[in-house]
């Protein structure tokens, strides 16, 4: 089955495009279309349903026209879009992206019968909508890996780290440190090594003073040739018949150093580790930043996603491969020292044994214990990239950016000292105040219907009992299945102790224009997340705070459901409160309101910074 795409408006008007649904072979390349070309969509599936709805990025679009074959038991769904004073509407405007495309068939009843997912498609946008890609990206990049690792180890797409596991940032500064210490301990490792002393045999110029063993003696009775006659009894090897005989040379037994002992078996060792290591973190960043097919074929004063992220992905990552070529040049050096100055035959990548020789040299000693460390590390937790790198659409990547404006607003409640991404340290998710609240800010946390096997021992759920069946009618909410449940972008979660009571502040981050916000967004959402979430047993509102954040790079401006003094800014707010803010993408997004807006909402429902 294949979902058909018609152009029918700009300069590829007539022109079709078919996407594959995801069980057939799918293109190398990604199909693509313009933000602003209206498009009307065609599906047919082989058998009768009564309607089907398009899913395209949290929207439902319900088939505007169907199509019924007099001939086979196929059914012909039309998406067609509108035509207002305006022109003709848009599929895809304001998007920019890649876009995943869902067809839900559904019965008389209204009850998803299937479920058809297509290729996604790539979005393409004007050069204006990639500014504000630019601009939230750049605001990213400025926030510091361990920012970073933070507050994205926090959310539910990564549980966060495990025992032992650490950020790559953590792991390169291992690598650093252990490269520093080999550093200062090599001029002693190459002047002082741990060795043991072996006898070898060698042959030497005598001087007759040499006491012989008896290989020494077994070797010379072999090679009686270079004996020579000598008077001087003082010099003399050997006298046979009344004449002293002196060797012009002779093999002794000679005590020497030999390096090549489990020591130094294990710290050539150590030093192939971080080789292995280094390279390999080098791999797994350019694993991670590798980009879909780009598409070049764009038409002039179009962009591509994928232009922006990967000089996203070059910006965020460039420093750490320079820093890691410039550590692997360096070990290499070291091995060379250790091979010409302290060689061995073989080399020990093991945890190492603490050997009496090392427990008395506090050299070894110090690196035997930085082995030990190194065999202790876990492994190198990539959420963070894999997460931001997984970005693939400008909603998505507002909901990223909205979430640490939030995580940075609320740091800045509890620690005003905090300073701009361009210096900001590791962020916290989880707070307590000084009266004993807790605080932890989710993202995309899910709240399942009561009865759904997903909310068992869950204190939070969905509590709307039903749900929309078309536009004036409705059915009982289901409980099972993966849309039994609701997903806010952003919670502020406040827990108080003394009362075991929990409140939420949601804030929804939309990549929309003001009014849409307001009047669209606002209402729709405060069904959902206001009047549709609440804890078990617990009779006071659960939210008690919706704001939907949208973009604003003009104004900024802040818009209140709530007359006057009853807004969150007002002498006498109510709760729940209902807002709007637009934030600002660019340099001085600090002059929006989003600070003034999570401090009044944290002072309003009792939390002390």
């Amino acid at each position: 089955m294949e979902l058909e795409l018609y152009i029918i408006s700009g300069c590829r008007v007539g022109e079709k495009i078919s996407l594959p649904d995801v069980q057939q072979p799918l293109q190398q390349t990604l199909p693509w279309v313009l933000e602003d070309e209206a498009i009307e969509l065609r599906f047919r599936v082989p058998r009768h349903f009564a309607n089907a709805t398009l899913e395209l990025y949290q929207h439902e679009i319900d088939a505007t026209r169907i199509e019924y074959s007099d001939t086979s038991e196929t059914t012909e769904f039309f998406w067609v879009p509108k035509i207002s004073g305006y022109g003709t509407e848009k599929l895809f405007h304001n998007y920019f992206g890649i876009s995943e495309l869902t067809v839900l068939l559904k019965d008389a009843d209204g009850t998803i019968v299937d479920l058809v997912s297509f290729q996604p498609v790539q979005v393409a946008a004007k050069a204006t909508t990639a500014e504000n890609v630019e601009r939230m990206f750049d605001y990213l990049a400025g926030l510091s890996s361990e920012a970073l690792h933070s507050v994205f180890s926090a959310t539910r797409h990564s549980a966060g780290f495990n025992e032992g596991e650490a950020s790559p940032s953590q792991a390169l500064e291992r690598i650093e440190n252990s490269i520093e210490l080999i550093r200062e301990s090599l001029p002693i490792l190459i002047h002082r090594p741990i060795t043991r002393l072996i006898p070898e045999h060698k042959l030497i110029s005598p001087s007759g003073s040499e006491e012989m063993d008896d290989s020494s003696i077994g070797w010379l009775l072999e090679n009686l040739s270079v004996l020579e006659p000598d008077e001087n009894p003082d010099q003399a090897h050997l006298m046979y018949e009344d004449q002293h005989y002196r060797a012009s040379a002779l093999r002794m037994p000679v005590l020497n150093e030999n390096t090549d002992i489990y020591e130094n078996w294990i710290l050539h060792g150590f030093v192939d580790l971080l080789i292995r290591e280094a390279q390999g973190l080098s791999q797994k960043y350019l694993a991670v930043c590798k980009s879909a097919n780009k598409n070049q074929s764009l038409p002039r004063g179009y962009v591509s996603f994928f232009d922006k992220i990967s000089r996203f992905k070059s910006h965020l990552i460039g420093s750490q491969l320079n820093k890691i070529d410039s550590m692997t040049d360096t070990l290499k050096q070291i091995k060379a020292h250790l091979d010409m100055r302290m060689p061995v035959t073989r080399a020990l990548n093991e945890r190492p044994i603490i050997t009496p020789r090392v427990r008395i040299n506090y050299v070894y000693l110090d690196l035997f214990v930085d082995v030990i460390k190194w065999h202790q590390n876990g492994s190198v937790d990539w959420s963070v990239y894999e997460n931001l790198f997984a970005i693939q659409s400008i909603p998505d990547l507002f909901e990223a950016y909205s979430y640490f404006r939030v995580v940075q607003a609320v740091n800045r409640y509890f620690n005003s000292t905090i300073p701009d991404s361009e210096a900001c340290p590791v962020l916290e998710t989880k707070f307590k105040d000084g009266s004993g609240i807790n605080l932890r800010i989710l993202r995309e946390p899910d709240y399942w219907t009561p009865e759904h096997n997903l909310s068992k021992n869950k204190e939070i759920v969905n509590s709307e009992a039903f749900s929309s069946r078309g536009q004036y009618d409705y059915k009982s909410r289901g409980q099972s299945g993966p849309y039994a449940k609701r997903v806010p972008d952003i919670v502020i979660e406040i827990h108080r102790p003394e009362s075991n009571e929990i409140q939420l502040l949601v804030l929804d981050a939309k990549y929309t224009r003001r009014g849409k916000a307001f009047a669209f967004y606002l209402p729709e959402l405060t069904m959902k997340y206001v009047h549709g979430i609440h804890r078990r047993e617990q009779e006071v509102p659960t939210v008690t705070s919706l704001t939907i954040l949208y973009t604003d790079n003009e104004r900024s401006e802040f818009s209140s459901f709530h007359h006057g003094e009853m807004g969150i800014f007002g002498e006498t707010p109510v709760m729940p409160n209902l807002q709007t803010l637009g934030l600002i993408l660019g340099a001085d997004r600090n002059q929006d309101k989003l600070q003034p807006l999570v401090t009044r909402l944290l002072d309003i429902n009792g939390v002390r910074g």
